[in-house]
């Protein structure tokens, strides 16, 4: 049966669920970064809407299509808690290509997360990227 189903995450928007508004949350400015870097490589693009098989749309904070995967990938904030969730119906394709995608949005959401944590400490920052898909590899260096 296809429908947008819901799939939760670790990240968590502590701004939000302390009752601030999503665009103020420092976090929301790298989720964005990190899902427009995930949409390029793979020659997608953002919007704020997912699709059903049948076409059906979802509204949500944040979605990035793929010529892979154009029905896309919805990213949703719960604003009561904070949770990240992803959305998205996975009907007639494979667990490893969803996962792979949204993998990436959550490595390079970390990976941007600890390089401005580490900038703000006076770090100087590099980040080195290495392989693709599942053998990708993001290591970030902080030297002080």
């Amino acid at each position: 049966m296809s429908h947008v189903s819901s799939y939760a995450t670790q990240i968590c928007f502590r701004h939000v669920a302390g009752g601030g508004r999503l665009e103020e949350d420092p976090a929301w400015e790298i989720l964005q970064q990190a899902a427009q870097a995930v949409a390029e490589a793979h020659g997608g693009r953002l919007s704020q809407t997912v699709t059903d098989v049948f076409g059906r749309q979802v509204r949500c904070d944040l979605a990035v299509s793929f010529p892979e995967f154009r029905q896309g990938i919805g990213i949703k904030i719960d604003r009561k808690t904070g949770e990240l969730s992803f959305l998205y119906d996975a009907y007639g394709k494979s667990p490893e290509l969803l996962q792979g995608l949204t993998g990436e949005i959550v490595q390079n959401y970390t990976s941007v997360a600890v390089a401005r944590a580490l900038q703000e400490m006076h770090y100087e920052v590099d980040l080195e990227e290495t392989g693709s898909g599942e053998a990708r590899r993001v290591v970030v260096r902080g030297v002080l």
